[in-house]
């Protein structure tokens, strides 16, 4: 079966990142991707959420 979402070395898709907490978060987006479940996505004005 293919994956969702393409997960690259550093990156998810068109995300880019090598960070720990980048990594967690493309670890959240590949468990919830499958799912029915609604996401809130938080963060600052203006940071590009």
């Amino acid at each position: 079966m293919e994956p969702l979402i393409k997960l690259h070395e550093d990156g998810l898709g068109n995300l880019r990142g090598r960070s720990p907490a980048m990594k967690q978060v493309f670890a959240l987006i590949q468990r919830v991707a499958p799912t029915e479940a609604t996401v809130m996505i938080m963060g600052e004005s203006g940071v590009g959420k």
